[in-house]
């Protein structure tokens, strides 16, 4: 909103959605007036178009108002056609039989067959083949036409701004550049790993591999949405098509494990994983993938510790000194204790130190345990002196597997 203010556009504002009974159009009318968007109606000139894209209420208002704006605004919203062409990725996915390919809005230029295709410097394959959004073959794809792109070598991301490039030289070096500093920031990545381990945070890191780029948005977010304070996933890196003798590279490198939805490693990466040991599986539910990761995380979590009273202990008499102990003699007051139960001592109320039953005896014999009103004797290990009539309150330590869930 800012750049279209910026640069002085003009602009439509399509609410959709209109169609959901929560749907309240005042409510974004007047949210639009704070960022200092004057609709018609508000005071201003800026037209706002209610539909739904569900039910198709208001496309043809929509489509009305951009065809009326296209003829108001000719002679400064004229897209450039004499320059090399220039797209976003609005689509992208790995076909069985076409391999990569991708939809790109044309913003400038006109993109014809054989055209060298780039994202940010690197080379993404020539365009074999153009399509529009009925499938079939066209020569040339001119701006505001979406194109079908067939016979990429990767698969951009949605989102992605693609070029054509005419030097392929200047291309090719610029690759090998990007390379270097992929493999840099791998090291950087793994070594150090952003302190969140100093801080107890367990961290399962991922490479994600998937057939189309929604599946992968998918993913992400269910996996964001089960993180936990004390084990989390951080993605190192994702995309779209098979998995590779690359991403085994990065996944050795990155101390990661790699996963696939709807995709298959090629043979090499998959012998290269056996032989590197690393963690690799592919999946064709989404559920299946989100139980297996959420499996994982919750294997990293600390169990739950919980401490639990069982019985309380007055010393009578102490009998012998030892290495890391004593012998003492004693009358249980509450509950029932057993061997290798821990204790809190304690002295006119208040706590002294720690320790644990070694060995428990009723008389001459040896017992697992004691009940409320029973003397007995004991052996003691702690690392301070007790004193008769100091009191052992006797307790348990439970320990609870966790779930993501627990915080």
């Amino acid at each position: 909103l800012h750049i279209i203010q910026g640069a002085e556009l003009p602009y439509i504002i399509a609410l959709n959605k209109v169609d959901k009974p929560e749907a309240n159009i005042e409510r974004v009318k007047q949210q639009l007036a704070e960022q200092k968007v004057l609709l018609e109606g508000w005071g201003g000139s800026t037209p706002a178009i209610p539909l739904s894209a569900k039910t198709g209420d208001g496309i043809d208002a929509l489509l009305e108002m951009i065809v009326l704006f296209s003829d108001l605004h000719k002679e400064t919203l004229t897209a450039v056609y004499d320059t090399d062409a220039l797209g976003t990725i609005i689509e992208s996915h790995v076909d069985t039989g076409e391999g990569p390919v991708a939809t790109m809005l044309i913003q400038a230029g006109v993109l014809k067959p054989n055209a060298v295709l780039a994202v940010d410097d690197l080379f993404y394959g020539k365009a074999r083949a153009l399509r529009d959004f009925q499938g079939k073959i066209i020569r040339a794809g001119t701006p505001g036409m979406p194109v079908k792109i067939v016979g990429l070598k990767l698969a951009p991301a949605v989102g992605d701004v693609v070029r054509v490039v005419q030097d392929m030289k200047t291309l090719d070096r610029k690759t090998r550049t990007r390379e270097i500093e992929k493999t840099q920031l791998a090291t950087s990545i793994t070594r150090p790993r952003s302190g969140d381990e100093e801080k107890g945070v367990k961290v399962l890191n991922l490479i994600i591999r998937a057939d189309v780029a929604g599946s992968l948005e998918a993913i992400i977010l269910a996996l964001e949405q089960r993180s936990h304070p004390q084990a989390k996933v951080r993605i190192v890196q994702k995309g779209l098509g098979a998995i590779t003798e690359s991403d085994v590279t990065f996944a050795q490198t990155t101390d990661a494990a790699i996963v696939g939805f709807s995709v298959e490693p090629t043979e090499a990466a998959a012998e290269m994983a056996r032989e590197k040991h690393i963690s690799m599986k592919t999946y064709r539910i989404i559920y299946d993938l989100l139980k297996d990761i959420e499996a994982t995380l919750t294997a990293l979590l600390a169990p739950r510790v919980e401490h639990v009273d069982v019985g309380k202990v007055q010393v009578l008499k102490i009998f012998k000194q030892e290495k890391k102990g004593l012998v003492v003699g004693g009358k249980m007051l509450d509950g029932i204790v057993r061997t290798q139960n821990l204790v809190t001592i304690q002295r006119q109320g208040e706590t002294i130190g720690k320790g644990e039953l070694m060995e428990l005896r009723v008389g001459q014999q040896v017992v697992h345990e004691v009940t409320k009103g029973a003397e007995c004797g004991f052996r003691l290990k702690t690392d301070v002196q007790v004193h008769e009539h100091d009191v052992l309150l006797v307790y348990k330590e439970e320990s609870h597997a966790r779930t993501l869930a627990d915080r």
